[in-house]
């Protein structure tokens, strides 16, 4: 990881030598170089700053080993790294403020895709200060080129015939005639986005979601907001 001290460094850096090891040692038929099988994804666990009355940062992310993709495996994987250690880090100043209340943060996440073409990730965080109505929650999706470890915009994944409905009046009338919109799930002004989303992931079946934390385009009670656009990724 770029900022991270060295005894987080070495840490990672064993477990992932480890986790490559061990991969390495599995035989791979020649079949499989033509059709790189999934990544494998070794989960890593932590927890800072627990006080007497339990609030503490907890935090799970996985690495990523490849016998066929060494290098977008380390890729993958220092990225993945670097922002669970910025999580860790960012609770330590939040806890470090005068007068901040006890809070919990965590760190999660689940495996929207994982095939030969890209690997799809939601991390989900969890905040909660004592004393407050509920806590508050948002998933980031993050996915990336198996081949390279390049991280990928949505853009990056369009297909040629699917360009109109990703345009903002395209995104903005499926949004408007989706299943939220008819359980009123938006804040009751909301007319459409008046910029494109950023936040999307690609799910198991190759179709690209884009999706929204409570507040952000409804309130709380209508949870995450989460838009299948029914195009597939480019390639799948």
């Amino acid at each position: 990881m770029r900022r991270a001290d060295s005894w987080t460094r070495l840490v990672l850096g064993t477990c992932l030598a480890i986790g490559l090891a061990a991969a390495s040692a599995a035989p791979v038929s020649a079949a499989a170089l033509w059709e790189p099988p999934p990544l494998q994804l070794v989960e890593m666990q932590g927890e800072f700053g627990k006080n007497t009355k339990g609030f503490v940062c907890k935090v799970t992310y996985p690495l990523v080993v490849s016998t066929t993709r060494r290098e977008a495996a380390e890729e993958i994987s220092e990225t993945l790294a670097e922002k669970a250690w910025e999580f860790a880090q960012n609770y330590a100043v939040q806890r470090s403020q005068k007068g901040t209340p006890n809070i919990a943060n965590d760190l999660g996440y689940e495996v929207k895709c994982n095939n030969s073409r890209y690997l799809s990730l939601n991390l989900y965080t969890y905040f909660y200060a004592e004393h407050a109505a509920h806590p508050l929650y948002v998933k980031e999706g993050v996915t990336f080129d198996a081949a390279t470890g390049k991280r990928l915009r949505w853009k990056d994944l369009v297909r040629p015939e699917d360009k109109e409905a990703f345009t903002l009046a395209g995104i903005n009338q499926k949004l408007l005639t989706s299943r939220y919109a008819m359980e009123d799930a938006f804040f009751s002004d909301f007319r459409g986005l008046r910029k494109l989303p950023q936040n999307y992931y690609v799910d198991g079946q190759g179709f690209l979601h884009f999706q929204f934390a409570p507040y952000e385009i409804g309130p709380y009670s209508s949870g995450q907001i989460d838009l299948n656009t029914n195009c597939k990724a480019k390639g799948l």
